[in-house]
């Protein structure tokens, strides 16, 4: 929903298909490598790395939910992990993940 609103303004690199580790990011950014906006979901244990790689500052918004953390580590860790990085980068102060349990 993201990369079609993003689309009416340019061209959006999005990994539509799915693939969320940091292939499915260098995929969906290689093959529009001119584009003004990147819509790329990345899978919690590969974020940070992924998002250290960008040559921009990333805009973060996520939701993490248990039934998807299960297999990372405790909910509310993970959540603040990621947000911590996130955080770190520069220009990347308004990164703020959202916990939400089911």
């Amino acid at each position: 929903m993201l990369a079609a609103a993003l689309s009416t303004l340019g061209e959006v690199a999005h990994n539509a298909s799915g693939s969320n580790m940091a292939d499915g990011a260098v995929a969906a950014l290689s093959d529009r490598p001119d584009a003004r906006w990147a819509v790329l979901e990345v899978d919690e244990l590969h974020l940070a790395s992924v998002a250290r790689r960008c040559d921009r500052p990333p805009s973060c918004c996520s939701t993490f939910t248990r039934d998807q953390l299960d297999r990372a580590a405790e909910v509310r860790k993970t959540a603040a992990a990621i947000g911590a990085a996130l955080t770190t980068l520069p220009g990347n102060e308004r990164c703020s993940p959202t916990l939400t349990t089911r």
